[in-house]
């Protein structure tokens, strides 16, 4: 429990004892001592320190008598009290408790060392901050000061917080948290001293006054941790605390704006494209750029006289330069074979060495330069001919209609597809025809697809909801699932689906006096769940007798696709592990009388068929079968669906006899990895088989294909 500032003796000693108490007994004392609030009371403490700070609280008798003898013996325990013989020896032994030496705590059974001790024994390793505290913590500094011992806790704001703790600084011997600059070195002297270590950075700094460098000095107790803040009056920068011949970071010191000037100018850039293609390595043919020289001069030189990119790079000034006439300039550009602004950026920049040189006085952003001079974009401007999708005109809704439905398309599907390309057959896409006319048809006489492409959704319009679900009820289905099968071809023993019905008929008569598939299909809820429903035993020699073998035809069968079957009967269940999940259901195997291994064998061929084939492979041992189930051996043949991938498994009790039987003669070649420039006395089995690779031990991992 947390100390409180303001509480005697007496006073603590009551607090720690209600502490002890659950939260109930707690909550039932404050009712007895008619404390304001103290029935709702949430936290523990705060319900604790609201007894005590009721006037004229006493723990007395009375109050602990009217607690249950559990709470009693709960609050006992968390006391230490031994004797709970007796409920009045018990409540006694409570109130009369004597004063308890605050304890160490206890961490997995660990006791710590006492305060001083701990506090002297780490004042003596000389750690100079919290993160030297934590890197010697975690066991990054055993080589220089040893580990920490299992008595000293890693967390000793936890383990002494009640025993006299008063930070890290106090706890590391560091004094303040911010150490006096009269305590440390003069700033000269730590100074040189810094710049006699020879660091690079701010994080080796950090390291070596954690003492992590080893080939260093140790840091001397009066160098402080941060000299950026015990030496502030007279502190630069950190290149110049630790004397770097460069200042690094923000605070770079640049070459003189007429130098830097200079050396751009000759480069030979005539832009800024080139320039940033330059400054980011694009430009090998160039000399690398000076570290001394930034990258982007506005902001170096904005009051040491930048005034732009043209007179950084020595270029005459866009406005005087005179660009060469628009026609002369896109003659250029479409000479050069480039399809858009992306690759003309780049070439104008300099990335395509392959191509001639841009000019002078042709404009690297000519939609800029020639933009109320003849620029009609950069389709036109670079002769492909495309056309964004802003400035595009397209035909009229009922132009592109009267076309689109000219194609015979039957779904949204089609057009897709033939506007992407797929249907070689057609005409291409005119340009005033749009991909996407649900958008740019909206609100200028889109309807829908149907309407756009004519189809018989649109044209023939549906049946009247009464007629359709007359229809519907004749075909005497049972659900959801087989309405839509039939509307989609899956029950052809009902004949073919109108084209006047909607396979989803929801959204179609949702306000025609649509209720639902039950009262559309008028499969009542007494077919579902029958009177007299079926069993176990007869749903097993129901699907037995029906020749099902697998789940997938079990569910064809129950929606309806399986129309060479007799109809699914209306009293089975179509779920039958929900329906007998306590009835004697043992799984889908006891139910469709076969096991999972016959299950998986009846996908294979006979073993002597699948013998024949494996020996005319030509391979040698069982790794080389494996590797070519694994599809890993190139110049065999892909491994059919009825050849098994384990045969010792599928055949096992069907005339397997082992690898050596299963692969033939070929078995018998194996003799380890041929020789350097050496092999087998057959050629041919030279040729068909590679060779195999020595058996893995126990430690090796799966076996490498062979090559």
């Amino acid at each position: 429990m947390g100390e409180r500032k303001g509480l005697t003796r007496s006073e603590h000693e009551t607090a720690l004892v209600l502490h002890a108490f659950p939260m109930s007994a707690m909550r039932r004392i404050a009712m007895a001592a008619r404390v304001k609030g103290g029935a709702g009371a949430a936290c523990r403490e705060r319900l604790a320190f609201r007894i005590l700070d009721h006037p004229g609280f006493h723990l007395t008798e009375e109050l602990l008598r009217g607690l249950p003898d559990e709470e009693l013996e709960a609050a006992a325990r968390r006391l230490w009290i031994r004797d709970m013989s007796g409920r009045e020896n018990l409540i006694h032994a409570i109130l009369n408790r004597p004063p308890q030496p605050p304890r160490r705590r206890r961490v997995k059974g660990r006791r710590w060392r006492d305060f001083p001790r701990a506090r002297d024994f780490v004042r003596r390793l000389g750690l100079v901050d919290v993160g030297s505290w934590l890197a010697w913590c975690r066991g990054e500094m055993k080589k220089t000061i040893g580990t920490r011992p299992p008595d000293i806790p890693a967390q000793p704001w936890l383990a002494y917080r009640d025993e006299g703790w008063r930070g890290l600084r106090d706890w590391l011997g560091l004094g303040a948290d911010r150490p006096a600059e009269s305590a440390c070195l003069p700033f000269r002297e730590a100074r040189r001293l810094a710049r006699r270590l020879r660091l690079r950075n701010r994080d080796q700094w950090a390291r070596w006054i954690r003492g992590e460098i080893a080939d260093r000095p140790r840091p001397p107790p009066e160098m402080p941790a941060r000299p950026d803040r015990t030496y502030s009056r007279a502190w630069r920068d950190w290149a110049d605390w630790l004397g770097l011949a460069r200042p690094s970071g923000q605070k770079r010191i640049w070459r003189p704006f007429a130098e830097a000037r200079e050396f751009a100018r000759s480069l030979g850039l005539r832009g800024s494209l080139e320039w940033q293609a330059y400054v980011k390595g694009d430009r090998p043919d160039l000399p690398p750029l000076p570290p001394d020289i930034p990258r982007d001069p506005r902001d170096a030189y904005v009051l040491t006289g930048f005034v732009g990119m043209a007179d950084w790079l020595g270029q005459p000034w866009p406005r005087t330069r005179g660009w060469r006439p628009f026609e002369e300039v896109r003659a250029f550009a479409r000479g050069l074979g480039l399809s858009s602004d992306a690759e003309w950026n780049g070439y104008a920049a300099g990335k395509r060495p392959e191509l001639p040189r841009l000019p002078d006085r042709y404009p690297h952003a000519p939609h800029i330069a020639y933009r109320y001079r003849g620029f009609a974009g950069w389709g036109d401007f670079l002769g492909t001919g495309n056309i964004a999708a802003k400035n595009r005109v397209f035909r009229p809704h009922s132009e592109a209609r009267t076309f689109a439905r000219s194609l015979g398309f039957g779904s949204s599907l089609d057009w897709v597809a033939w506007c992407r390309g797929d249907r070689a057959e057609l005409p291409a896409r005119p340009v005033d025809i749009p991909a996407a006319p649900y958008n740019v048809y909206r609100g200028r006489g889109w309807k829908s697809w149907a309407d756009f492409l004519g189809t018989r959704n649109f044209l023939g319009g549906w049946r009247p909801f009464p007629e359709a679900r007359a229809f519907a009820r004749g075909l005497k289905l049972r659900g959801r699932a087989e309405w839509e099968a039939y509307m989609r071809g899956g029950r052809p023993d009902l004949g073919s689906p109108p084209a006047d019905l909607p396979v989803m008929p929801a959204p179609v008569y949702r306000r025609q006096g649509w209720r639902g598939y039950l009262d559309f299909l008028d499969c009542r809820r007494k077919q579902r769940q029958p009177r007299n429903p079926m069993t176990l035993e007869q749903g097993r020699a129901l699907v037995r007798g029906a020749g099902i073998r697998t789940l997938r035809e079990w569910r064809d069968w129950a929606t309806g696709r399986r129309p060479d079957l007799p109809p699914f009967p209306t009293e089975a269940p179509r779920d039958p592990a929900t329906r007998w999940k306590r009835r004697g259901w043992r799984g889908w195997s006891d139910f469709l009388g076969r096991t999972r291994t016959e299950a998986v064998r009846a996908r294979f061929g006979p073993f002597e068929q699948a013998r024949e084939f494996a020996r005319g492979l030509g391979l040698r041992s069982k790794w080389h079968w494996i590797e070519w189930s694994a599809g890993r051996v190139p110049d065999r043949p892909p491994r059919p669906a009825d050849i098994p991938a384990a045969p010792e498994i599928v055949y096992l009790g069907r005339g397997w006899r082992g690898f050596e039987d299963w692969l033939g003669p070929s078995y018998a070649l194996r003799s380890g990895p041929p020789a350097a420039g050496g092999g087998t006395s057959d050629p041919a089995s030279d040729r068909a088989a590679p060779a195999e690779p020595p058996p893995p031990s126990a430690g090796d991992g799966p076996p490498v294909a062979l090559r």
